[in-house]
């Protein structure tokens, strides 16, 4: 009967201490933030790389991007295993909210798209700057001698001990406030509501 007892008991606490993990709230201490970072044109310089960009049809095209790379010591091993790295812009300068990386938007004239996107190893994050075609419009111009306007971006970086994984899949899941958020959701939300639910200070 003891021995039922203390079965039973090793169970629950297996169950509770299961629960308390998969639970887990994203507190102010889990997250990691940089300074803000503004580029100028100058500052992108004229080194192009190939970036394969996903469409909203799911394919990957490669486009010539201009680029920068951050160092950041923060993004070891650990994050790359088990934890997010976001990444932040204003579109028109310091007048608006913040918007997520990968963005994209057609010029006025409609005719090809300006794209920012970023990709992050250890130690660093790459920021990329490239221009694509609108279907039936002419080539875009080229992106090496374009001038690229002054952004200010900024960048969060959430540590595995805030983040859940799915059992039998790679999809990470982040507690905010009692909502569990998906890392599609994570990479959707807009800086403003992350801070808030994150409780991020400026």
């Amino acid at each position: 009967m003891k021995r039922l007892l203390l079965c039973v008991m090793l169970i629950s606490i297996t169950l509770l201490a299961t629960q308390c993990k998969k639970d887990k709230t994203l507190a102010p201490e889990d997250i990691l933030r940089s300074k803000k970072i503004t580029l100028t044109n100058a500052q992108w310089g004229n080194s192009i790389t190939l970036h394969w960009f996903s469409t909203s049809q799911g394919a990957a095209v490669g486009h010539s991007s201009r680029y920068v790379d951050i160092t950041e010591a923060m993004i070891t091993q650990e994050i790359m295993d088990n934890g997010l790295v976001q990444v932040y812009f204003t579109p028109y300068e310091t007048k608006t909210p913040y918007s997520s990386l990968p963005y994209s938007r057609q010029n006025s004239q409609a005719t090809y798209n300006f794209n920012l996107d970023y990709t992050y190893e250890m130690g660093k994050i790459r920021l990329l700057f490239f221009l694509s075609a609108v279907y039936g419009a002419p080539a875009p111009p080229y992106v090496a001698t374009w001038d690229i306007p002054s952004y200010t971006f900024k960048y969060v970086i959430i540590p595995g001990t805030a983040i859940n994984t799915v059992a039998n899949t790679q999809e990470k899941q982040v507690q905010l406030k009692g909502v569990t958020y998906s890392e599609a959701e994570i990479k959707d939300m807009p800086y403003s509501q992350l801070s808030k639910l994150a409780d991020i200070k400026e």
